[in-house]
């Protein structure tokens, strides 16, 4: 397997509720692979575990173009990580609180990541 870096730049928040029992956060991801520009969804289920975005896994829905090229968790945990950067109580926005609504947010910052791409096998 090859690697491949991942150079993410910005996201946008579309809807945020926070502190409320239907706290979620659905958002958009961008990012470019050798030179090439892309985006995903990211979006955290609703009911977390422990009321709060912060600890239960983001759901991240991979570019369809990417889907076979990419190793899709090491895709999901590198974007987790860049998003919750952006958002949340660590990252650039640092919310805390109760019953905090945003929405269209716009984060820019830059990271990259490196992650496997598949193998192009068709073995089961």
């Amino acid at each position: 397997m090859g690697k491949v870096k991942i150079n993410y730049c910005s996201a946008r928040t579309n809807t945020q509720i926070i502190g409320t029992n239907n706290e979620h956060v659905m958002s958009i991801v961008y990012f470019s692979i050798n030179g090439r520009s892309y985006e995903c969804k990211v979006q955290q289920p609703y009911g977390g575990s422990d009321g709060t975005f912060e600890e239960d896994p983001l759901e991240v829905f991979i570019p369809d173009e990417l889907k076979n090229e990419l190793n899709y968790e090491q895709f999901r945990q590198a974007t987790e990580k860049y998003y919750r950067m952006c958002v949340g109580s660590e990252g650039m926005l640092g919310v805390k609180g109760e019953n905090i609504q945003l929405s269209s947010l716009f984060f820019e910052r830059n990271h990259v990541e490196e992650i496997e791409t598949t193998t192009k096998s068709g073995a089961w």
